[in-house]
This record gives structure tokens, sequence and C-alpha cells, in this order.
């Protein structure tokens, strides 16, 4: 095997024990959700083992050899309980023809280079824009948590619609989302944002920029220096609490919490 020392065989068996050893301690394979590695010799192969151990990335098998079609097909099966994970790691290993076609297909990828770094760095790079997709997924359609101020001196046009600046003190505010004071009562629709000549979609924490609310009028319903609420349907709700939790950010956790409390009072299918 390239790359692997030779012995004097004094003692065939126990030479033959002591390769096998060897070998058995770097090459891996297992049944656990992991990367799959391929490299030409065996001194590649153990170097890139060590530095992924030291980075705490799963291995599922690391061997010598070209890519095959089932090495394509075992990243498949840990696709489905870990994409980030369903990868492979070709150094210096060729990529047989029938691989690449079902690697297209299956969308799955295989990372090449020279240089172990390369290799690593480029998966690293990889897996967070992974993350970050995966992440917008999992929230796509949903109504996030976010909680405003309107801003003194800033009313721009009193009604139909109502034109004021706010800010974001917490979470997010969004275009087509419906606000609510904290006294539970709803006050109206966002239409527009706007941040000088620009139209936003999504406003985060910390931002000031001019909001259009469809319904309210500026003296009645609401007034500068009023905290109003993003309102967010029970079913939303309900996966934000128990599914996606650990994915809001602290401030949108911490609004919330703040705004379940609120239509707690006012309604009792929000007992939860």
């Amino acid at each position: 095997m390239a790359g692997s020392p030779l012995y004097v065989a004094k003692d065939i068996e126990k030479t033959k024990r002591e390769i096998s050893k060897e070998i058995k301690s770097i090459k891996i394979e297992n049944n656990n959700s992991g990367v799959i590695i391929k490299t030409d010799t065996l001194g590649s192969l153990e170097a890139i083992v060590m530095e992924l151990n030291e980075l705490g990335i799963n291995i599922r098998r690391a061997d010598i050899g070209d890519v095959t079609k089932q090495d394509i097909i075992e990243a498949k099966s840990v696709k489905m309980e870990d994409k980030v994970s369903a990868v492979i790691f070709a150094f210096n290993s060729k990529i047989l023809p029938d691989a690449k076609e079902v690697a297209v297909r299956e969308d799955i990828k295989i990372f090449e280079s020279e240089i172990i770094y390369k290799l690593l760095e480029d998966y690293e790079i990889w897996k967070k824009e992974e993350i970050e997709k995966q992440k917008k997924q999992k929230f796509e359609g949903i109504t996030r948590p976010g909680k405003i101020e309107l801003m003194h001196h800033h009313v721009f046009r009193v009604t139909k619609p109502a034109i004021v600046g706010v800010r974001v003190l917490r979470g997010r505010l969004k275009t087509d989302v419906s606000l609510l004071k904290d006294d539970g009562k709803n006050i109206g629709v966002v239409k527009t944002l706007k941040d000088k000549n620009d139209f936003l979609k999504e406003a985060l924490q910390g931002k000031e920029i001019a909001c259009a609310i469809d319904g309210p009028t500026v003296g009645r319903q609401i007034k500068e220096g009023d905290i109003l609420y993003v309102n967010i349907p029970l079913p939303d709700y309900k996966k934000l609490k128990f599914e996606i939790y650990n994915d809001l950010t602290q401030d949108e956790k911490e609004v919330l919490d703040e705004f379940i409390l609120i239509k707690r009072k006012e309604d009792s299918l929000w007992g939860i």
C-alpha cells in the first residue's frame, strides 16, 4: 500500500500482526454519520484523519484509492441524517466517471485538492454557507419576533397609511406583518419599510427606518413613543418555540417571551 512502511520479516506472523494493527489504526470504516476520505497514500490518509479529529469532524470512512460510485452512495445515506457531513474529501485521488455522474445527480459535494489545508478550508467555508442556507429554509414562511418603538418627531403621514419613523428594538421587522400594542390591541399591517431612498423587505435590531402602517391613525390608535410587537400567528409561534427555538437570536428569544405574555392575557389558546 502506497505510503506504508516496509519491514524485515524475521517473524512473519508477528510482522503481519504489526502491519495489520498499523493499517487498522489509520483506516476507518463504520456506520456513523461523517465524512468520507479517499487519499493516494497511507501517510496522506493519516495526516487528514489527524486534522479532522482535531477539528472535531466525524469520519465515516477513511481509505486509500479512487473515489468510486459506492463512496457516493454511502455519502448519500449520510445526507438523510446530516447534509453537512455528506461530503467526500479526495486528496490526490481520482474521481471515477460513474462516481462523478452519481455525485451530480444526488448533489453530493466532493472536495478535491493536493493541499490538505486547502481541502479543509474549502470545506469549512462551504459548511458555514450550507448551515446558513438550512437555517433560512427553516424560517421560510414563518413570522419571526420583533419589537419596535415609534420615534418622537418622526411622523411623516398621519393615516392611510400612517408613515412614521421606527427603531427596531429587538428581533426584526418585515413587510406584510401585523402589529399589536403591549396591551394586546391589533394596530395594523406593515406595508413598506424605507431606509432613505431604499425600500427594504426586512430591518434588523438597531435599525431606524420609515415604516408605512396600514390601519391606524397617529394620535388615535398610535402615538410617538409607543412600543409595538410583531403579531405572530399561533402556528408560527408553536414552530418557533418548540421546533426551531435554538436557531433564534438571543434578542428574538427575549422578545418572543415578551410577546407570549401579552397574548396570554387576552387569549386562553396561548396558554401553552
